[in-house]
């Protein structure tokens, strides 16, 4: 009789210890306007007006990319000279959203734009003339930025600082050498070549050039050596792995503003059917709480709150096809008994929640095949409306105030897309270049992309992407996508299929899925 009240104690203090942690809330940055959390979307050019009409967001976003260095990046959209940044700013505010850009330059930079990833990025991280065209062009981005004096969100290089870490000895980032004061940039004269001088350059320009621009790091979920979404991490072992990204953040010794996360890149759908992963990448509500403790206990240990970013759109009555594959995030968010479910995130310090697809296939709440209706079956648009309409969830701490991307459709022309390789046989480790032709009935600003496909897949191995091309009508633009096979390719008969898109490669025009077939040996 004595004992029960002990035992009783002991599992109640067992079952505790179990509990998720819940971490520190870090501070609300200063200059973020909302007290509530956000939703946002991906949203093209001019868009805001259609992406307002879809649901009462708080956000829009836009990659920045293209290449620093290769003639057709961000620098060259619209007019041309950074136009782009302004124009797509002011249109969010006219509409009363804060504009979000996802700067994504140095993988699609050259030389490691033709590279393996991990390689393409050292190759060029490493390069004093390569980080010496990507500052520049991190430069402009600001003083474009600044130029507005309107609230702006820069999200930088997603990808990247996960790769720094992964080089990182004992996750200290002074371990990795990163061409920054060697590039010559005035601005940055006397900043160290490591990648705690990237980090540092970064606010060094945004505080010369855009006072106005809130600052945030990729979080890289993988960043840590172990990928908690695509594991069954125990707590002890997801606090590890947190404790190992916080170092590595504080120890890039420059202070930022936010955190940026990211759920995945492509619906489950889409990894089930196109990948081929039996269903493996399908969230339970374990992944999901494994997931918001991770970013809560680095965004503690940082002092940083998150915006989870790039969230799928797919939801549970699509029928997995191109533009419609199946996804949990979108009704386990924002569904019945979403409210419980994000404040698990809201505990952890996520402020906003960005959904938008990644892959032009993916799934789009917008209306990508032109059916005149939404791609999703308006789920999205359904439950944000309702999220907003039944009164946003306060943030922790928040002191701001509350404000209420579908891509707009651009004028699709007729396409006529050929192309052929140069060669008939390729050797591994060779160059194989790709002539490609395409013809539209009218003017049309587009994005060409070459795709490179190995035996048996269904996903390219290789991409050359062409942004920003203004097609004549009736007057045929040449390319040339030049490929080099991996040394350890599969030998047998590769596939080129040619696509064009619309400028913010997310819908499809054209399509020629026999643009050649070449021998690898």
């Amino acid at each position: 009789m004595v004992r029960f009240p002990a035992l009783l104690l002991l599992l109640c203090l067992l079952a505790l210890g179990a509990a998720p942690a819940r971490a520190a809330q870090a501070p609300v940055p200063g200059g973020w306007p909302y007290a509530t959390l956000q939703l946002g979307m991906r949203d093209a050019e001019g868009g805001a007006g259609a992406l307002r009409d879809l649901a009462p967001l708080g956000l829009r976003y836009h990659y920045l990319s293209g290449g620093a260095n290769t003639g057709s990046g961000w620098t060259s959209w619209t007019k041309g000279d950074g136009s782009f940044v302004p124009a797509f700013i002011a249109d969010s505010v006219d509409h009363g959203m804060t504009p979000v850009f996802s700067l994504y330059q140095l993988r699609e930079t050259r030389p490691g734009r033709d590279m393996e990833e991990l390689a393409g990025f050292r190759a060029n991280w490493g390069s004093t003339a390569t980080m010496r065209s990507w500052l520049t062009d991190l430069r402009l981005a600001l003083q474009r930025m600044g130029s507005t004096g309107a609230r702006t969100v820069l999200h930088v290089e997603p990808d990247l600082w996960g790769y720094l870490q992964r080089d990182a000895r004992d996750d200290d980032p002074t371990t990795v050498t990163v061409a920054v004061g060697r590039t010559g940039l005035a601005e940055l004269r006397g900043l160290p070549d490591t990648a705690a001088g990237l980090a540092q350059a970064v606010v060094r320009l945004r505080d010369r050039y855009a006072r106005n621009v809130l600052l945030g790091y990729h979080l890289s979920v993988w960043g840590s050596g172990d990928d908690v979404t695509a594991s069954d991490s125990s707590d002890a072992r997801v606090d590890e792995l947190a404790a190992k990204s916080s170092t590595f953040l504080r120890r890039l010794g420059a202070r930022w503003d936010l955190l940026f996360a990211e759920f995945a890149d492509r619906d489950n759908g889409y990894r089930r059917v196109r990948d081929g992963d039996g269903g493996a990448s399908v969230w339970t509500d374990a992944d999901f709480r494994r997931h918001a403790r991770f970013i809560g206990h680095v965004g503690a240990a940082t002092g940083l709150r998150t915006v989870l970013w790039q969230t799928p759109l797919g939801n549970s009555t699509l029928d997995d096809t191109p533009g419609r594959y199946r996804d949990n995030r979108v009704e386990w968010l924002l569904g019945p008994g979403g409210g419980e479910r994000r404040r698990q995130y809201l505990d952890a310090g996520v402020l906003a929640i960005l959904f938008g697809k990644a892959f032009p296939d993916a799934t789009c709440a917008c209306d990508d095949d032109g059916d005149g209706r939404p791609d999703d079956g308006g789920v999205f648009a359904r439950l944000a409306r309702g999220y907003v309409q039944r009164g946003a969830t306060p943030l922790p701490g928040a002191t701001g105030r509350p404000s209420a991307a579908a891509p707009v459709r651009t004028s699709r022309p007729r396409l006529r897309i050929r192309s052929a390789p140069r060669v008939r046989t390729v050797r591994r480790g060779g160059t194989l270049k790709v002539d490609v032709r395409v013809t539209a009935s009218s003017t049309a600003l587009t994005t060409v992309v070459a795709q490179l496909y190995q035996p048996g897949g269904r996903t390219p191995l290789r991409q050359h992407a062409f942004r920003a091309q203004r097609l004549r009508g009736g007057i045929a633009r040449r390319y040339v996508a030049t490929f080099r096979i991996p040394r350890t390719a599969r030998t047998g008969t590769w596939r080129v299929k040619v696509g064009v898109f619309d400028p913010d490669w997310q819908t499809l025009w054209g399509w020629q899925p026999e643009g050649g077939r070449v021998t690898v040996r």
